[in-house]
């Protein structure tokens, strides 16, 4: 349901909560959630924590009854109490009499839909809005562990917060409720795109290139290891941030997640900020780095962002592909297309991303850049046989090229000493 949905996004709260199901770590999640919403930081006082069978059922009335210290709410956690599976008609009668300001929040493992209890929980419709009651007559006063969207604005760089675009992130995920969950957390910052196994998470990946993939490991068809392990072993793809996201918390298994590449590894039950801090480090990082290369561009542009040996190998072919086809006339971004392997698109976006630049203006500051080296080392060639040995259409327009990079013309830089 989006009853509790909206409570927590207007502050306004039932009396009673039920959330149960058997992914441990998401009742965990959403019951932070609730809490963290309900009670100011740190209060503890206003809070009453009871677990397990055998709950003193009278002692948990007297802590309902009793009025919030100093704030707008006492809650009362109450955890696979089993209330839920075997009746407690005292509590049952209690429900409905629950005072304003004190709220109960049930975290069970197990649920009789048919039991006494859940019917007494239900009674007492006041506080209902005509729309929790249309949702389900049944179990309207519980909520079915609601898939709770997490809104806290996270703070990225300026240079991200400004961009006119958001950074994409690609979730993998076979569990619809933990997608869904990933969803919300991610879709305030991020551009997200969801796969719901290995196999299709890697199709994804080379269709949309997304700024960081976050992968589940156990999934059908592909687990997120092998997915992410094809990723690292791919040219085209090795740039992306992997993150593998799993309930496996020995430290046998990071290190195996490590060895498959992945960026970050990061255990179930999470901590959402942890989880989205990481992840923003991750791309910032990224941009740090493709900010720093760009400034190294003037002295040796051919490093680029290759962050990677994949990186490099990428763009060293790119360049010996480009320098061997200098004087070649019908050579063009298609050509240089398929000596690589790859699709035009995709060329223009990795160009992109290791460079800066568009691949027509790679292929520019590589002319540029040998132009200097025959200027400097072949004075028997004159600025016009420089131009043809480079591909230039004509002597005037590489010498404009040359001047708008370097600020001077090219007889004029060999004459400079």
């Amino acid at each position: 349901m989006k009853s509790v949905v909206e409570d927590i996004k207007k502050g306004s709260f039932k009396p009673v909560y039920l959330f149960y199901g058997e992914e441990a770590y998401l009742k965990q999640q959403y019951k932070n959630r609730l809490k963290d919403a309900v009670l100011p930081e740190g209060d503890t006082i206003n809070l009453s924590i009871y677990s397990g069978k055998g709950i003193d059922v009278e002692e948990m009335i007297a802590q309902a009854d009793t009025m919030p210290f100093f704030a707008e709410h006492r809650l009362l956690l109450i955890e696979d109490s089993g209330f839920f599976k075997n009746a407690n008609q005292q509590l049952a009668d209690y429900i409905p009499s629950i005072p304003e300001g004190t709220i109960m929040l049930f975290v069970e493992s197990e649920v009789d839909k048919g039991s006494c209890f859940i019917v007494a929980l239900q009674t007492g419709n006041a506080h209902f809005t005509p729309e929790d009651l249309q949702n389900d007559s049944s179990v309207s006063s519980t909520a079915d562990l609601d898939i709770l969207p997490m809104q806290e604005e996270i703070e990225l760089p300026d240079d991200q917060a400004q961009s006119a675009n958001k950074p994409t992130i690609l979730l993998v995920e076979d569990n619809e409720e933990i997608l869904n969950m990933l969803v919300d957390i991610f879709s305030p910052t991020y551009e997200v795109y969801t796969a719901s196994n290995g196999l299709k998470g890697w199709e994804e990946t080379q269709r949309l290139q997304p700024d960081l993939v976050l992968s589940d490991i156990m999934m059908p068809e592909m687990s997120g290891k092998k997915m992410c392990y094809k990723i690292k072993n791919n040219v085209n793809l090795s740039h992306i941030p992997v993150v593998l996201l799993t309930a496996l918390s020995s430290v046998e298994y990071a290190i195996e997640g490590y060895m498959y590449g992945a960026d970050d590894y990061i255990t179930k039950p999470f901590n959402i900020q942890l989880l989205l801090s990481r992840c923003n480090n991750l791309i910032n990082n990224r941009r740090l780095l493709m900010k720093k290369f760009r400034k190294q561009q003037s002295e040796n542009p051919v490093i680029g962002n290759a962050v990677s040996h994949a990186d490099k190998e990428l763009l060293d072919k790119a360049i010996e592909i480009i320098k061997n086809n200098f004087e070649n006339q019908d050579f063009n971004m298609n050509v240089l297309a398929a000596e690589l392997a790859i699709g035009r698109n995709k060329l223009y976006a990795r160009i992109r991303e290791l460079t800066g630049m568009t691949p027509n203006e790679f292929v520019l500051k590589l002319k540029l850049d040998e132009s200097i080296e025959l200027l400097n080392n072949h004075p028997e060639l004159n600025i016009s046989e420089i131009s043809d040995r480079l591909g230039f259409s004509s002597t005037p327009y590489f010498t404009k090229c040359f001047k708008s990079i370097y600020g001077i013309a090219p007889l004029n830089y060999r004459k400079r000493d």
